[in-house]
């Protein structure tokens, strides 16, 4: 399968599960589950009532890098996807990787929202995974699109309170997916060329 057409199609379906966790405040007492629920509600409405939202990607790429970013683990994200190889590049390329994998999903989560059309979520109990993670599984519903069960895999980190670790779409893990597309390039090509492709999607969004 095509790498670019691959991820830019994972992504879309990562942007519709995104959205959920933008800006919110949050309170100790509450709950996983409870901020993906509140932070939903509260988003879904925000979208709706503001039309100068609608197709503009630039606007809505600074919401989200204001909103969404304190609560994803963007860093955890990109090191952990790829694997070993992360620890045997230099902290130059290290920075500039994880700076361009963030935009990406900054980016294509963009336009998910600009595409934004008659959105719901149903949320469920968050349970506690075997390592200690909440996971608050939940499905995400939208006019002419089929359902789509998403997990959100959460820790309590401090101060930042809850932050998302990763999030499984279809019972696929976001960190696996990039792992299995991006560490193909580097044994393959190297490092650099991963950074090129990446630069390249970024140009070709």
């Amino acid at each position: 399968m095509d790498y670019l057409k691959y991820l830019h199609k994972y992504f879309l379906h990562f942007s519709s599960a995104l959205m959920l966790l933008s800006m919110a405040t949050i309170a100790s007492a509450q709950t996983p589950d409870e901020l993906v629920k509140n932070v939903a509600e509260k988003l879904i409405h925000d979208v709706r009532s503001d039309k100068s939202l609608e197709g503009n990607k630039e606007k809505i790429s600074v919401m989200v890098d204001q909103e969404v970013t304190p609560f994803i683990d963007f860093n955890g994200i990109c090191g952990k996807s790829l694997g070993k190889n992360f620890s045997l590049i230099n902290e130059t390329q290290q920075q500039e990787y994880m700076g361009l994998c963030k935009k990406i999903i900054i980016n294509t989560y963009s336009y998910g929202l600009a595409e934004f059309k008659n959105l719901s979520i149903k949320v469920k109990p968050a349970v506690l995974a075997s390592n200690g993670e909440e996971i608050v599984r939940s499905i995400i519903s939208q006019d002419g699109d089929d359902d789509i069960a998403v997990d959100y895999y959460m820790q309590k980190a401090a101060p930042r309170g809850w932050i998302v670790n990763d999030v499984h779409i279809e019972g696929v893990s976001m960190i696996s997916n990039f792992f299995n597309q991006f560490n193909k390039i580097v044994s393959q090509d190297g490092i650099g060329a991963l950074i090129e492709r990446l630069k390249n999607k970024l140009l070709h969004k």
